[in-house]
């Protein structure tokens, strides 16, 4: 019987391996040279296409025309940046809406368990999306949801199928209050830890930071702020230091930087840290050791002239309508030189103080209780912003909240174990009507099957040259 070359054979399976693959996910092989021309035929938009973040993707940075205003487009109007990364119009589209700037396009956790497209939206008046001169009575949560709801239309055209938005923290916010007011532009929500407080210095969020950890924790992060600042001599240089070092100013100044930092230390603690109370230094350590420790946890950077700038117009929301937290002071009174009365005022633009109404958040807040279905909350429960978290009500909604324990601001969907994990993928795998999570991705078993087929094939072809190579002994 004839045999056959074996680079036929490795030819052969090479191309039944990219046939089943392109099969099992049609499309995801297959090259789309029209896509440019497709976004740029977007109206209101220029598009440019960037170096693929992920193999099997592509890349744009789009900058979409918005109205100040979505009800009287004549008052004017700005740029917004929005990042596409495309891997095939049949997958789903996650849409991320930013809370601030962003720098570019990068993979969110969702769009990797869904295999999905993705579009990171940034928000209104920060970063790259910000006018010449800020007109602050439109950046509000009604228009940037319009903003949203604008991009969302536009691309739906080039992806028809399922529709999932997303954010973390702000980000998060951002996504709920889309929600909202467009409840038909998404089939789900996944909002990351994200709070809703419901004043301009919601008193929960302190009450739930006094009650994490142990006694002693809680004991040794009050008796390090207090250490600070009765070192404050000894840690006025390093602080002048660092801004010399990163070409930074303070605008505050050293010691009302060093007390803004001092007071928010505690909340960037529980915040940021995953409680890592073995990491407080004593209370009689050296100027140095008590500045490694501040500023691990409380980034200087915040407290900068391009830090306080970076954050004016999300400190504009927090004091119009966003609300936010406010500072604890009673074991520190005596110690407070520069803010005996401390409040985060100063970090928002004259603009909004004395405007804050959260009459809207409120209103959210009922809506989500009482009708928003197919929405997944993630929470730390060690993170402060979990204080202010949403509450759901038993019966009313499908909506699950899941908190991991121990987790802080970082906390995602694979920070849970495997037991979460997949009581999340059947919630999104309801709400969504396709398979969800890496055991019931068709694509995902489909190429495990088609690999170990083609390394089997090529063991066996290895074994036949072996074989066919060996001494005739007869």
């Amino acid at each position: 019987m004839a045999t056959r070359p074996i680079s036929t054979i490795f030819l052969k399976l090479t191309v039944g391996f990219l046939t089943v693959a392109a099969i099992a996910y049609p499309g995801r092989l297959s090259a789309q040279p029209a896509l440019l021309e497709q976004l740029r035929a977007l109206p209101g938009t220029e598009v440019f296409e960037s170096d693929a973040q992920a193999p099997l993707q592509r890349d744009f940075e789009i900058l979409v025309a918005q109205p100040f205003d979505h009800n009287h487009p004549e008052a004017g109007g700005f740029v917004q940046r929005v990042f596409l990364s495309h891997v095939n119009p049949r997958r789903p589209m996650v849409v991320v809406t930013e809370g601030y700037q962003i720098d570019g396009p990068s993979r969110y956790e969702l769009t990797g368990i869904l295999d999905a497209n993705q579009l990171r939206i940034e928000h209104r008046f920060n970063g790259g999306s910000t006018p010449d001169s800020i007109p602050w009575q439109y950046l509000t949560v009604e228009q940037a949801a319009a903003d949203h709801h604008h991009i969302i239309n536009m691309f739906r055209k080039l992806y028809p199928g399922k529709w999932v938005s997303t954010g973390i923290s702000k980000g998060g916010q951002t996504a709920l209050f889309h929600r909202y007011f467009y409840p038909e532009d998404v089939h789900a929500t996944v909002a990351y830890v994200s709070p809703m407080p419901t004043s301009l210095e919601d008193p929960r969020l302190n009450d739930f930071i006094a009650s994490r950890g142990t006694p002693d924790c809680r004991e040794k992060i009050r008796n390090f702020q207090r250490a600070v600042l009765h070192n404050r001599e000894g840690l006025r240089p390093l602080i002048r230091q660092w801004a010399t070092e990163q070409h930074e100013r303070f605008p505050l100044g050293v010691d009302s930087t060093l007390e803004y930092a001092v007071l928010e230390y505690p909340f960037s603690f529980w915040q940021s840290t995953a409680g890592e109370c073995d990491r407080i230094p004593p209370a009689q350590s050296s100027p140095e050791i008590l500045f490694e420790e501040l500023s691990r946890v409380v980034p200087l950077s915040l407290y900068s002239e391009n830090g306080i700038a970076g954050y004016r117009a999300s400190f504009y929301q927090f004091f119009t309508q966003l609300g936010y937290y406010g500072f604890a002071t009673d074991h520190l009174g005596d110690l407070l030189e520069k803010l005996p009365h401390p409040d985060n005022a100063v970090f928002a633009p004259p603009e909004a103080l004395g405007k804050y109404d959260s009459t809207l958040v409120l209103n959210v807040l009922d809506w989500l209780q009482t009708r928003g279905d197919n929405i997944l909350y993630i929470y730390g429960g060690q993170d402060s912003w979990s204080g202010a978290a949403v509450e759901l009500i038993p019966g009313q909604t499908n909506a699950l909240k899941m908190v991991c324990e121990g987790g802080w601001h970082a906390t995602r969907i694979h920070s849970f174990p495997p037991s979460g994990q997949f009581r999340i993928y059947d919630a999104l795998q309801e709400w969504l009507d396709m398979p969800v999570g890496p055991r019931r991705d068709p694509f995902a078993w489909a190429m495990v099957a088609v690999v170990s087929l083609f390394l089997l094939s090529m063991l066996l072809g290895i074994l036949w040259l072996i074989v066919r190579k060996r001494p005739d002994r007869g």
